[in-house]
């Protein structure tokens, strides 16, 4: 399945019900990505990653590979953090992260939740009720892969 696909069938969906088992199974096997905002303070992951983060009030999270090379995230950051993080010999590797950014209430959508990226993806609308309550995406890991190597 591709990115542009699963967001299809996402779009138009309730808040509350985004994603079945079945979708976010299918989004891990085809190496799928899907970020959306719940609540006033979530930043939900599915697919290759289910997780959320907080963030309240919008922000940006901050995604990488850790050590044992599956995707984590990072609120905001740090020297410490960065550098906290080991190769196999308990040397600091150096670590290149990808923003994801999600705005609370945005000016330039009437929404509750805008999320947005620098690498391709296709996004997705949520409704709550008849109005639009997030605008979501969907990332394919290749190209995740490929905006961490650069």
């Amino acid at each position: 399945m591709k990115k542009e696909k699963l967001a299809q069938l996402l779009n138009g969906r309730q808040y509350g019900e985004e994603m079945t088992d079945e979708e976010q199974l299918q989004a891990e096997k085809n190496g799928l990505l899907v970020c959306f905002g719940a609540s006033d303070d979530l930043l939900e992951f599915r697919g290759i990653m289910s997780d959320e983060a907080g963030i309240y009030g919008g922000g940006s999270i901050f995604l990488y590979k850790n050590k044992d090379q599956k995707f984590a995230f990072l609120d905001e950051p740090s020297y410490d953090e960065l550098s906290a993080t080991l190769d196999q010999k308990g040397l600091p590797i150096s670590l290149k992260t990808l923003p994801i950014k999600a705005e609370w209430c945005p000016e330039k959508l009437d929404c509750t939740w805008l999320i947005t990226t620098d690498i391709p993806h296709a996004t997705f609308d949520i409704y709550d009720n008849e109005e639009l309550y997030c605008r979501g995406i969907v990332l394919k890991l290749s190209d995740i892969k490929n905006y961490l190597k650069n």
